[in-house]
């Protein structure tokens, strides 16, 4: 009896063990395929059009065109983090465009107030962040609800601010942000870098990016640790808010007129930077390297389709076929619902 409680002891440590190691290979899997997938791309349409490989397209045009969306995915890394997920991305994207329009020198009106209608339109942003957060937490109503919503109504203000004729910004240091260069990039390059150093630091050193991953991975762990749960969610919907702000700056700054149009378009693609990153829309797995890797390969393929001839509405097939893929392949299995 002895021995055969041995064997079973033995068979039973054995199979955690292979249990353990099985998962590990999947996450080093999961780390390694976006990569990869980059690596793929890079290479197929290197060979496809030889001036994809060029310094200028690769230095300049893909860096500049990622810029916005990294900004805005940053933000999003931390709500998806949590398992959550913000779908106001375009209304609120758009109303700090639309609200920028009207602060700095413009056709509209004679306000002129410089960087400090900067910074209003981007706490603006930052403010609905911190409502859409309030309301998700203290209302316990879902966050696809509250931001589908705060984004249908963030797209209602910014239309109102401007009544049907958009307001063209003539501030020459609003319009720099995106003309201006530094060292070959435009100062937009710069900015999203500085975000994304930003997004880093606080998923590394601070007690918030800690929280947002014990959240993401079991919320009522943290809880009865003493955590105050609710608090680090409105914290991470106020900073996705600052992050959209950001990115709704830059695009008016790009565009020269103050226009809702500026958020469109906006949502999927950052969607797809985070999930195909490798950041579980389950929660609790991913991160900031990880959506560069994700904006990286959106931008990828967005810039070598259309170097390549590739039809619009075929990009956005392959966009949704590798976003579901990604969802399959990052989403735990023991989770009982993928978005909270």
């Amino acid at each position: 009896m002895e021995q055969i409680g041995k064997r079973s002891n033995v068979s039973i440590a054995e199979e955690y063990a292979l249990k353990i190691k099985r998962e590990e290979q999947r996450n080093l899997f999961m780390q390694l395929m976006p990569a990869g997938l980059l690596i793929i791309l890079i290479l197929v349409f290197g060979m496809i059009t030889p001036q994809f490989l060029t310094i200028s397209n690769l230095y300049t045009n893909i860096l500049t065109s990622m810029s916005i969306l990294v900004i805005i995915s940053v933000g999003a890394t931390f709500i998806i983090l949590m398992g959550a997920i913000d779908l106001s991305v375009e209304g609120v994207v758009g109303f700090a465009g639309c609200l920028l329009g009207l602060l700095v020198q413009n056709s509209a009106n004679q306000r002129d107030l410089g960087w400090a209608g900067v910074i209003i339109a981007v706490a603006a942003a930052a403010l609905i962040g911190t409502m859409i957060g309030i309301i998700h937490v203290k209302l316990r109503l879902p966050s696809f609800i509250v931001t589908f919503s705060a984004g249908y109504i963030a797209y209602g203000l910014g239309v109102l601010t401007y009544k049907g004729i958009p307001a063209a910004i003539t501030d020459k240091g609003v319009r720099g942000l995106y003309f201006s260069k530094f060292f070959g990039l435009p100062i937009l390059v710069w900015i999203a870098a500085a975000v994304f150093v930003l997004g880093i630091f606080l998923e590394k050193r601070t007690a918030f990016g800690r929280y947002v991953f014990a959240i993401g991975d079991n919320e009522k762990i943290p809880q009865m640790t003493g955590i105050n749960v609710g608090l680090v969610k409105i914290k991470a919907f106020a900073f996705a808010g600052f992050c959209m702000g950001t990115a709704g700056v830059l695009g008016a700054a790009k565009l020269g007129t103050a226009q809702i149009y500026i958020g469109q378009d906006c949502l999927f693609p950052t969607l797809t930077a985070v999930v195909v990153g490798g950041t579980s829309m389950s929660g609790g797995k991913g991160g900031m390297l990880n959506t560069l890797i994700g904006a990286l390969i959106v931008t990828v393929l967005d810039n070598g389709m259309v170097m390549t001839g590739v039809p619009s509405i075929w990009q956005k097939c392959v966009q949704g076929l590798i976003i579901i893929m990604m969802v399959v392949l990052t989403s735990s299995k023991k989770a009982k619902k993928i978005v909270k």
